[in-house]
């Protein structure tokens, strides 16, 4: 676990193959999850990529509850509602539903470019 494995959160089982495919085809180690894990396991990853909308638990939730745990990771929120989203905070990134893989390639570039003592919250 760790530095290099990214963890995506994804309750469409169609995106979280697109997510798979993706990882396969750059040769990225990923996670995936349909609902959120307990915070304690997702605390011990760097860079999760989680979707806004999720029964239960929302994304914007998982980054509260990480940011107020005190983890300094990377994350992006993924979400077909562009305009509610630059209003919400905690997050390093964000990509709007639908995405192509370039859109997802940068976005991840863009999180692991950020080293924790660089983080930048929106």
């Amino acid at each position: 676990m760790s530095e290099d494995t990214v963890v995506f959160i994804e309750d469409s089982m169609h995106v979280q193959k697109v997510y798979q495919r993706f990882c396969e085809n750059e040769g990225i180690n990923g996670v995936f999850y349909e609902q959120p894990p307990a915070l304690e396991i997702l605390m011990q990853y760097r860079t999760i990529i989680t979707d806004l909308e999720m029964p239960g638990k929302t994304g914007l939730e998982v980054v509260n509850e990480l940011r107020g745990g005190g983890w300094n990771g990377r994350i992006a929120l993924v979400s077909s509602l562009a305009e509610e989203v630059h209003h919400f905070g905690g997050f390093n990134a964000y990509l709007n539903k639908p995405f192509t893989f370039d859109q997802l390639r940068g976005v991840l570039e863009q999180l692991l470019e950020i080293t924790p003592t660089e983080i930048e919250l929106r």
